[in-house]
C-alpha cells in the first residue's frame, strides 16, 4: 500500500507531497496543443523557388484568419472575420497566447487547421472574463494561413552583439 498506519508521520507527509506533486505534473504537463489540418496542404517545403517562406516558422510574420471557440461548449469567442482583416504578427515572440504561437508553427501557406489549446497554454486559471472565457477553458481555433513573410532583421541584435 502507498500509505501505512505504522509509517512515521514525517515519511507519510513526504509521501503525500511527492504523490501530489507527481499527479499535478502529469495533469498540467500532459496536455499539449493539438493541430489538425483539415483543408489545403498538410506538408510543404520551407521555402518556394524564390526563397519566400511556404511554412510558418519562428520569427516569420504570418497573416491568418481565425475563429476562436470554447472547445467544451462550442461557443464562439471571437473571429478575425468580424474585424474584416487577417491579423499579422511575428510567430514565436509572445504576441499571442503560447498555444497559438506553438500551433501555427509548421502550418503551410493556404492550409486550414483546427488548433486545440489546453488552458495552461491559453488563459489558464485567470481566464479572460471580458470575452467570456472562464478559468481553465480549452480553446479551439479554426485558422487559415493567408500569407507568410520572412523575419524582419533585428539590426539592434546585431549591433548589441558587437
Amino acid at each position: 500500500p502507498l500509505f501505512s498506519t505504522t509509517m512515521p508521520i514525517r515519511q507519510l507527509l513526504v509521501t503525500i507531497a511527492l504523490t501530489w506533486a507527481a499527479t499535478l505534473t502529469l495533469t498540467l504537463g500532459a496536455e499539449e496543443t493539438k493541430v489538425t489540418v483539415y483543408e489545403g496542404p498538410k506538408s510543404c517545403p520551407d521555402f518556394d523557388a524564390e526563397k519566400k517562406p511556404m511554412k510558418v516558422q519562428n520569427d516569420c510574420s504570418v497573416a491568418f484568419h481565425f475563429t476562436a471557440y470554447d472547445n467544451a461548449t462550442g461557443r464562439r469567442i471571437e473571429s478575425s472575420h468580424d474585424m474584416g482583416v487577417a491579423p499579422s504578427f511575428p510567430v514565436g515572440q509572445g504576441k499571442v497566447i503560447s498555444g497559438l504561437d506553438q500551433g501555427l508553427i509548421g502550418l503551410c501557406k493556404h492550409s486550414k487547421a483546427n488548433i486545440v489549446i489546453p488552458p495552461h497554454l491559453a488563459y489558464g486559471t485567470l481566464g479572460k472574463p471580458e470575452q467570456g472565457v472562464t478559468k481553465d477553458t480549452i480553446l479551439r481555433y479554426e485558422v487559415e494561413i493567408i500569407d507568410i513573410q520572412p523575419p524582419v532583421p533585428n539590426d539592434f541584435k546585431h549591433i548589441d552583439s558587437n
